[in-house]
């Protein structure tokens, strides 16, 4: 961390004596933002830099990847592990909310309880239909092999109860996505840049997950 903390340290004073050149800077300062978006880490030291340049003449991703990146830069975003964790600490209740009928009965929910301890929950790619308990097991079948993108899909045609009990989860997944799409664009900058490609370059495209 205290490293860390130098690096950013000695890019900021750049920006502020003038020392080096924007394109330069641009380069040191993307790789650290990327280093601590896919590490979970906060990055609010590194987005500081980012701002000062995208007062300069930077290209324009670097103020569109401020602009996304801003509301998470105190907090860091969820790794995707820590995203994997917590979707099978919430996979068996977003199914059980998904069983529950739109207004459900107490004799409802005490089925749904009796369901915790002699249901089994389907797990698998291979899960057909539109229920909660398919649903479920395609996007934690996604997840298992990195793709976080394809699991948030799947995810997305939860409705009613089920949607509500995944919606947490989907926030975080989602400003994870974002984060990387955001730095992946802003690397693309930096190498274009430097490259004296000239372009200005786009926060598009996908991200890619570590």
């Amino acid at each position: 961390l205290k490293a860390t903390q130098d690096r950013m340290a000695a890019l900021e004073k750049k920006l502020e004596t003038g020392a080096g050149t924007t394109q330069s800077t641009l380069a040191l300062a993307a790789g650290q933002l990327r280093e601590a978006v896919l590490k979970g880490r906060p990055f609010a030291a590194e987005l500081k830099v980012l701002k000062g340049l995208a007062a300069e003449n930077a290209p324009a991703a670097v103020g569109a990847a401020v602009t996304i990146l801003e509301p998470h830069a105190d907090t860091g975003v969820a790794t995707d592990a820590a995203l994997r964790s917590s979707f099978s600490a919430i996979a068996w209740d977003v199914v059980k909310a998904g069983r529950l009928p739109a207004n459900p009965s107490t004799g409802d929910k005490l089925m749904s309880k009796l369901g915790d301890i002699f249901s089994v929950r389907r797990t698998g790619a291979d899960a057909v239909g539109p229920g909660s308990d398919a649903v479920v097991a395609r996007a934690e079948a996604r997840l298992s092999k990195g793709d976080l993108a394809g699991a948030v899909k799947e995810m997305e045609s939860l409705t009613g109860r089920a949607a509500d009990q995944a919606a947490p989860w989907m926030t975080q997944a989602r400003a994870r996505i974002a984060a990387e799409v955001a730095v992946d664009g802003l690397s693309r900058a930096a190498i274009a840049s430097l490259a004296g490609a000239g372009g200005g370059g786009t926060v598009g495209g996908t991200g890619g997950s570590e």
